[in-house]
């Protein structure tokens, strides 16, 4: 189908700057890698429309060829390549530190990538050298995440475990506990309120309450 087409950003001289290919609205779409579309409309051009895909790749190559690139110090285009390729290949382009070890990485022989599988393993279980480990209940682990997730333990439980004189062996024990004192507070707050003291409530009164309570600061944890 020939729905391919050719284009050009102009400058305010009207020289271009950028020499592209695309279909649809390609032309007025900013991509990261890509230079910036000119924000008055009239600077874009179309240089050859209803093309199919190949064409529009061969004009694509001849136009940059004829205007030259910047960083070639060939022309006055910000091209970052000669054009024609599909995807475009960006030979000759700085890659970062951390997309060069991804890729060295990924060149690596069977060997090497065995040896790697060998050491995680070794490692498995073990605190790293220069790693702070978070001891609760007896038991090590390599962070304060781990530690809560294994003990199904909120952040806050875990703060009050490690502030507090209480020794705790369990999970359990610790929530049994923070329960009780919670319940506490909220009795003393009662008793303080005059619209509640002195005031009698049945036994299943009480039941519903405390329900109501319990459900009440599970939601909050």
């Amino acid at each position: 189908m020939k729905e391919y087409y050719t284009y050009a950003y102009l400058r305010e001289d009207r020289t271009p700057y950028y020499i592209g290919k695309g279909k649809n609205d390609r032309v007025y779409r900013r991509n990261k890698k890509d230079v910036k579309p000119p924000k008055d409309k009239s600077k874009v051009v179309f240089l050859k429309q209803n093309l199919t895909e190949e064409e529009a790749l061969q004009h694509e190559k001849y136009m940059i060829a004829v205007f030259g690139r910047k960083d070639l110090g060939t022309g006055i285009l910000h091209n970052r390549t000669d054009g024609g390729d599909n995807p475009p290949l960006r030979k000759g382009i700085k890659i970062d530190f951390n997309c060069a070890i991804r890729l060295k990485g990924n060149n690596r022989t069977e060997k090497q990538k065995e040896a790697t599988k060998k050491h995680i393993e070794r490692m498995k279980g073990r605190i790293p050298p220069n790693v702070k480990s978070v001891k609760i209940f007896d038991k090590e682990y390599y962070s304060i995440r781990s530690a809560c997730v294994d003990n199904n333990i909120s952040y806050s439980q875990y703060i009050f475990l490690i502030n507090s004189d209480v020794i705790f062996k369990s999970a359990e024990e610790l929530k049994d506990y923070i329960w009780d004192q919670r319940n506490k507070k909220i009795s003393q707050k009662s008793m303080g309120n005059k619209k509640t003291l002195g005031t009698k409530r049945s036994e299943e009164t009480k039941k519903k309450m405390s329900i109501s309570i319990k459900n009440a600061l599970k939601n909050r944890k």
